[in-house]
């Protein structure tokens, strides 16, 4: 719902969309922020602007926001309407550019694999994505196609092996008639494997990066380590894309004598717009929800299905459609399209709060019957790259607000290619309560262990190592939807997806996963620059060039003379190999 420039008020300091409307309404600029609170305050306040900033300060007059649940989602969403919409001042994203998919031939005899960047969906061409990340992709078809042994060369098969043979990269299907007949069923394998999501193949991946690295094999490592963050970033739910179709998703939300509907517009698979309305002094909310959808429906076109929570009578609305002369398929928001009405519902409720002031509170105590108040809650996370340069976070929520004065990161020992979760848990938790006693600082009332039942496991042992028996524990497992577990021997709590409780922890995971991350990074640049700085002739100035290039102390320790020398005289290059080589 439009508000007025003059009204600043309820913006979240979360992820999402902007978007910018002239005094007549038309919309005038699309954009994404990390934080929408901080961003659309360069548009309220005065200060150090950029021309474009000051231009649009000058001429919009409303604006409205869509909440994502990443970055990821915010910039893939933002594409979107820029598209759909053309917005005047969004000139720098008109061009036909898109996200990339991966992407097959069906009906080729011997298909391969292939990044796409889709403006039209071509014939007979299957896409799976989008993703935002190319070289991830890249690096995610080379890994199906090694595992597989699917051909790399396109168009027809060849009638005779090509230089990808001759390097090892391929098996030759072209000439091995063993490979031929065995081809479809391994790539079929791969379908298989892609469909049935990622968690499987990073355990996977993860084990072949820690042998590889193992054997010093540090190149090999780094491919698996791409692939793995790759995955790890396309298991977010896409909200805003599932490039399936046209629909509409329709949510609703209440609070007093306020009843706020929106119906979210999808056209192949993208969001690309947000129809919203609220009522007042209404009487009952099913009634008016299905009167504001024959009405909507009426003077606008039902491009294909309509999405409405599980609870409602489908039934009544498909049959109210087929009376007026028209057809619609009603479909349940469950399954396929929990991601989509979570995503609608989340809005929707943010929507509603902005105009009623009211907040769904999280009442985790519902989890521990019997436990004390919970009003403080510490989580956890670990940060390494397999296993090196090992940080504990801790981020502190009071009354369910961020409590940054109480953040933390603890130092933990590292383990080079044999990374171990639980005991780094371990090492942080005792780490904490030690820092919690020594200064006198509350303690909390519940801890949150970003994993499944094997990390919550590692945390009851630590605290029951301490004594500590009256504090509640939970884990978070992130897969293809987010568990909640409280007993290792037991099974994951079942919540819907707009359940505030699911929202508010995994708000907490998301928040300690971005610090520890962060922290696990500045410690690695650290270590990583005090250790250049050591070797005679190079300052911190042809550190920081050689760790922007390179990235690592791995990657500099295979890197030939040749390649140093761009960036040291030769004899410190010389120096600098010694010093690093492994011993």
């Amino acid at each position: 719902m439009k508000k007025s420039r003059k009204d600043h008020s309820g913006i979240p300091a979360l992820p999402g969309v902007y978007m910018l409307y002239d005094d007549k309404g038309k919309l005038i600029y699309v954009g994404k922020a990390k934080s929408l609170k901080n961003r659309l305050g360069t548009y309220f306040h005065s200060g150090s602007e950029t021309y474009k900033t000051h231009i649009l300060k000058d001429t919009f007059e409303y604006y409205d926001i869509i909440v994502t649940g990443s970055e990821t989602e915010a910039l893939m969403l933002e594409n979107n309407l820029i598209k759909e919409h053309q917005p005047v001042f969004n000139f720098m994203l008109k061009d036909d550019k898109s996200f990339p998919y991966l992407a097959y031939n069906k009906n080729m005899p011997y298909p391969f694999f292939f990044l796409a960047r889709a403006k039209n969906f071509e014939k007979n061409v299957v896409y799976l994505g989008p993703y935002t990340n190319p070289r991830g992709l890249r690096c995610y078809i080379d890994f199906l196609n090694r595992k597989y042994g699917l051909r790399l060369c396109r168009g027809r098969l060849p009638s005779r092996a090509c230089i990808y043979n001759s390097v090892k990269k391929c098996r030759a299907p072209c000439v091995n008639e063993e490979e031929r007949r065995h081809y479809k069923e391994n790539f079929g394998e791969a379908l298989k494997a892609i469909s049935s999501g990622p968690r499987a193949m990073i355990a996977e991946i993860r084990e072949s990066m820690s042998e590889a690295a193992e054997d010093y094999n540090y190149e090999e490592a780094a491919f698996y380590r791409d692939i793995i963050s790759f995955l790890e970033g396309s298991r977010e739910v896409q909200n805003v894309t599932n490039q399936k179709g046209n629909f509409d998703v329709i949510s609703y939300s209440s609070s007093g004598t306020v009843l706020m509907i929106g119906i979210f517009h999808y056209i192949k698979g993208s969001l690309v717009g947000i129809f919203t309305d609220r009522y007042d002094h209404f009487s009952d909310d099913r009634e008016t929800v299905y009167d504001f959808i024959q009405r909507y429906y009426l003077e606008n076109e039902i491009r294909g299905s309509i999405i409405l929570s599980d609870e409602e009578d489908r039934s009544v609305l498909e049959e109210y459609f087929k009376s007026v002369g028209g057809k619609a398929r009603i479909v349940s928001g469950k399954g396929k399209y929990a991601p989509h009405m979570a995503f609608a519902a989340g809005n929707i409720g943010r929507a509603l709060n902005d105009i009623t002031g009211t907040r769904k509170h999280a009442d985790l105590n519902s989890l521990f019957p019997g436990a004390r108040k919970i009003n403080i809650v510490d989580a956890f996370d670990i940060s390494h790259i397999s296993g090196s340069y090992t940080v504990g976070g801790v981020v502190r929520f009071k009354n369910q607000k961020p409590d940054k004065t109480m953040y933390r990161a603890y130092i933990l020992p590292s383990s080079a290619g044999r990374p171990d979760d639980f005991a780094s848990i371990k090492g942080s938790i005792s780490k904490h309560f030690t820092h919690i006693e020594k200064h006198g600082f509350e303690m909390p009332d519940m801890l949150l262990i970003d994993g499944g039942k094997g990390q919550l496991s590692a945390a009851l042992h630590a605290l029951a190592e301490l004594s500590i028996e009256d504090i509640a524990v939970a884990s978070i497992a992130k897969g293809g939807t987010d568990r909640i577990f409280t007993d290792p021997a037991g099974s994951a709590l079942p919540f819907s997806a707009t359940n505030p409780i699911l929202r508010f922890l995994v708000s907490v995971r998301d928040e300690v996963h971005r610090f520890s991350v962060s922290r696990h990074l500045k410690r690695r640049d650290k270590v990583e620059l005090s250790i250049l700085t050591e070797v005679p002739g190079i300052g911190e100035k042809r550190a920081l060039k050689l760790l922007r290039h390179f990235k690592t102390i791995a990657n500099i320790r295979k890197a030939a003379e040749e390649e140093l020398t761009q960036f040291l005289p030769a004899a410190t290059a010389e120096e600098l190999l010694l010093r690093i080589s492994e011993p």
